[in-house]
């Protein structure tokens, strides 16, 4: 399968940076000058000023600051933000954020802010190091802005655009001029709980740097899905909060209980570990809040003396599984997963998998009969052998 070229749009504030913070500190700095009582009107300037700017120029604030104080000079107010200690407010996990990005495309720091400020404040970051200057780029209007960026980058021949913001609607406006940008919304900060109007856009969010990390490291695909109403990604590794939502559907779920060892395999989080160790390797299908829907796992397994003679090939070294939960059973999605995942494991006439299961398990054979798997044997235990090539 060639491999896309990927290019990472990253958002600056409140994504990588902690601006919430950053504002607190300048607050405590403010209120050392120009005292208590002053302060809330202090960023009800601030606020009028980025409204009617649709944007934050601090040297711009800094004088209406100045007209509205009436002591202090505008550089006084300037000097509060300007000489904020920034590298305090850069989130632990962005650093390594960053170097995995790297690792898997081109990345881009996009951010809304003007001209003198906003430089200075990811160059005093540290970030502009991590990231390279050439890589930065600084909008006065992000949400028109940012349609002209992605066009740019589509031209350029970068066929797979993430993004990830801590705004929804920048990435629903992402979504608009691309339907097949892959948004991430980190809800951290003020705008958290402002909800995009069409929630289909977003693709995945979280609170959570570490499950963040894990799926921009391990993204595969999506699944656009309107019939359960959202979008369904596929990663190539399972998280440890995904291990315990297994766990916890494995033990309620009676078709899983009915034709599976599953609830062996996963009893716990211990059991889990143990079979992973054992040359598993492992897809999982999540919604938009890192819902487990689905696992698929191949396994580098021999077959038995008896199934290997009827496989008459060496090419199936692998076994295969598939488990799908509610709400995405019985919604169509099972071929859609195998493929994505058969493309990415590259299954193929070289790498071929195998596998047995129940005769009386009725939509699993029907399913592995749609997809294209060769039925090679009914055994006399109630099971059928499969084979799938390609």
């Amino acid at each position: 399968m060639r491999e896309p070229k990927r290019v990472y749009l990253i958002d600056f504030d409140n994504t990588l940076f902690d601006t919430d913070a950053l504002k607190r500190s300048i607050s405590e700095n403010f209120k050392k000058r120009f005292g208590d009582k002053n302060l809330s009107l202090f960023w009800k300037t601030y606020a009028e000023s980025v409204k009617a700017l649709k944007y934050v120029d601090i040297k711009e604030i800094s004088k209406d600051l100045h007209k509205k104080f009436g002591d202090g000079s505008a550089k006084d107010f300037e000097d509060l933000f300007f000489k904020a200690e920034f590298k305090k407010f850069v989130f632990k996990h962005s650093d390594k954020l960053i170097k995995i990005l790297k690792g898997g495309g081109k990345v881009t720091l996009y951010s809304l802010g003007d001209a003198h400020y906003q430089p200075t404040k990811i160059n005093g970051s540290g970030i502009e190091k991590l990231i390279g200057k050439d890589n930065i780029v600084i909008l006065k209007n992000k949400k028109t802005a940012l349609g002209g960026t992605i066009l740019k980058f589509k031209a350029s021949g970068y066929n797979q655009i993430i993004m990830v913001d801590d705004r929804a609607h920048f990435l629903e406006k992402a979504k608009r001029v691309d339907p097949g940008c892959i948004t991430v919304w980190f809800r951290f900060g003020k705008y958290k709980n402002i909800l995009p109007k069409d929630k289909i856009s977003i693709d995945y969010e979280t609170d959570s740097s570490e499950n963040l990390i894990h799926y921009l490291k391990n993204f595969v695909g999506i699944l656009s899905q309107r019939n359960i109403k959202e979008n369904i990604s596929i990663l190539r590794e399972i998280s440890k909060p995904q291990i315990e939502q297994l766990i916890h559907s494995t033990g309620k779920d009676n078709l899983i209980k009915k034709f599976t060892h599953d609830r062996e395999r996963f009893s716990s989080f211990k059991a889990f570990i143990s079979w992973k160790k054992r040359g598993k390797k492992i897809y999982v299908m999540v919604g938009r809040r890192n819902k487990l829907l689905g696992i698929i796992w191949f396994s580098s397994k021999t077959a038995p003396v008896r199934v290997s003679k009827l496989l008459k090939t060496s090419n199936c070294g692998y076994t295969f599984a598939i488990r799908n939960y509610p709400p995405a059973r019985s919604k169509g999605l099972s071929s859609k997963f195998m493929y994505i995942v058969f493309k990415d494991f590259r299954v193929s006439n070289e790498k071929g998998v195998w596998l047995s299961t129940a005769k009386d398990n009725v939509h699993a054979n029907k399913l592995y009969t749609n997809y294209g798997f060769k039925k090679i044997a009914d055994l006399k235990e109630n099971r059928i052998i499969y084979t799938f090539r390609g």
